[in-house]
Parts: structure tokens; sequence; C-alpha cells
């Protein structure tokens, strides 16, 4: 049988799941969207991106062919 239900979109760095990142998600639940992140930094004395916020407790970085995601975390994750 066939049913036509839109399945959400598989994990992985793709612009469709950027747009299921939400702010105020934990790094677990933005894992179940894009799959574990291919590299993680505490804070610094540089920033990362421009569009780093004034403050945070951890940065998780996945890198793709069709996008790179910088996602910030405070200090609850």
């Amino acid at each position: 049988a066939y049913f036509n239900h839109p399945h959400p979109p598989n994990p992985g760095i793709t612009w469709a799941n950027v747009e299921r990142i939400e702010v105020g998600m934990t790094a677990r639940e933005v894992e179940v969207i894009v799959g574990h992140p291919s590299h993680s930094w505490l804070p610094g004395v540089t920033r990362i991106s421009d569009s780093a916020p004034p403050s945070y407790d951890k940065t998780l970085m996945w890198s793709g062919m069709e996008c790179d995601i910088l996602v910030y975390l405070d200090e609850k994750g």
C-alpha cells in the first residue's frame, strides 16, 4: 500500500534541515535533525563568525556540500 504522507527530511546538512532549526533547541534536538557535529569549540578570544552572539558557552559546527551550520549554545545547552 502507498500512503501519500510527506516524510520529514532525512538527517543531514541541507538547507531544508537548516530551516528546521529554531532558537531554543537543545544540542540533542539539533543533532536529531542534522546528525552529529563535525567540530565543537568552547568560547575563546577569537570569534568564530561575525554572526556569533555576544555570549555563549559552546559552538557546534556541521560542514556539508550545501552549507555549513554553526549553532551557539548557552550554559543550559
